[in-house]
């Protein structure tokens, strides 16, 4: 189908669409749920320039409006950094639905100091628009019925970002989740380093209070660093591509005691937002060419902050002459910088 106006061409496909939101709700703790169908959904957008006229401060940036439903958008002006492609063509592969524009460029810009003043809590006097274009973002959909309610969830076919996760709860864990979370997390380093840090944390912590197994403390040390130096020197593997990612030395504290653990993450702040950059390598171990792609997350605990995704088309096999694949990523998320966030990151395809 042709667009009137151009759209971001999709990266992700629905495959890794669909594998993102049901990995996202199993993270939630809810291994039991059903979705609807998903489907692609191109939304027009208004994006346009403001500035804040008088006051002790002047902020400008740009946001989003969107052309069907009239609400605000944040997201969209963060694509326009990315190195994305743009077409007036719908994706071919996939049956899509285009959302109608209800909202006009006239009425756009009778209405968007209104929106934005009610955004920012000022007069609509005091906003200037301007710079008006319009594009369409495609984005998967799906309705999903989870802890006993219906919600829709959206993954953003561009970058891979999730939307709507904040409206399922988190489930209480109980044992058998425990230990299934122990067991995914040995299946990549930093889940690795992470339970070997834990552990001897426990431990150590055992000893300064004078607990009675603390004797354990050296053979107990050994146990784990000796599991995890077997594991390491095998390597992680997933599938038939090896898979690591990591952000870049600027955005990372210092190394934690004895060098083992998870790095802490020293964001930088872009306007209203934090910001994290860095990259994923893609090696294929198979026989024959393939395509995968990693989710990158910024978490605090267990509570996700920010996400993307990085994908990798065509991976020549190793044997073959291929070679690590380096795909760079950005994280953008709404937080307090003093927060103890960790990055994570795992194969989602």
């Amino acid at each position: 189908m042709l667009l009137d106006s151009p759209a971001f061409k999709p990266v992700v496909t629905p495959e890794v669409a669909l594998s993102i939101i049901q990995k996202s709700i199993a993270d939630k703790g809810w291994p039991n749920y059903e979705l609807g169908d998903l489907k692609l959904v191109y939304t027009p957008y208004w994006l346009f320039s403001f500035d804040v006229l008088g006051g002790e401060s002047a902020p400008t940036g740009k946001i989003a409006l969107n052309a069907y439903s009239g609400e605000l958008n944040e997201f969209i002006p963060m694509l326009l950094e990315r190195p994305l492609t743009k077409t007036k063509q719908t994706d071919e592969a996939v049956q899509a639905e285009v959302e109608p524009t209800s909202i006009n460029l006239a009425e756009a810009k009778t209405i968007s100091s209104i929106k934005v003043a009610a955004f920012a809590g000022l007069k609509p006097e005091q906003v200037n628009t301007s710079a008006f274009t319009k594009l369409y973002v495609p984005t998967y959909r799906v309705w999903a019925s989870v802890a006993g309610n219906d919600v829709k969830l959206e993954i953003d076919a561009a970058l891979g970002a999730p939307f709507g996760l904040e409206q399922i709860p988190g489930k209480p864990k109980g044992w058998n989740d425990a230990v299934g979370d122990t067991l995914n997390k040995m299946k990549s380093p930093t889940g690795w380093m992470d339970l070997i840090s834990k552990t001897i944390g426990s431990v150590f912590g055992g000893a300064v209070k004078g607990d009675k197994n603390s004797r354990n403390l050296l053979l107990i040390m050994a146990v784990v660093l000796l599991a995890g130096f077997f594991l390491f020197r095998e390597g992680f593997n997933t599938g038939s591509v090896q898979l690591e990612c990591h952000p870049y030395e600027q955005y990372l504290g210092p190394k934690p005691f004895l060098g083992l653990g998870e790095r802490k993450i020293n964001p930088a702040i872009v306007g209203s937002k934090l910001e994290i950059k860095g990259d994923c390598n893609f090696l294929n171990t198979g026989k024959e060419s393939t395509t995968s792609t990693a989710q990158v997350k910024i978490v605090v605990g267990e509570q996700p902050f920010g996400f993307g995704s990085v994908t990798a088309l065509n991976l020549p096999p190793q044997d073959s002459g291929g070679i690590p694949s380096t795909k760079n990523f950005t994280i953008q998320w709404d937080g307090s910088p003093f927060e103890n966030y960790k990055f994570v990151y795992e194969k989602v395809i």
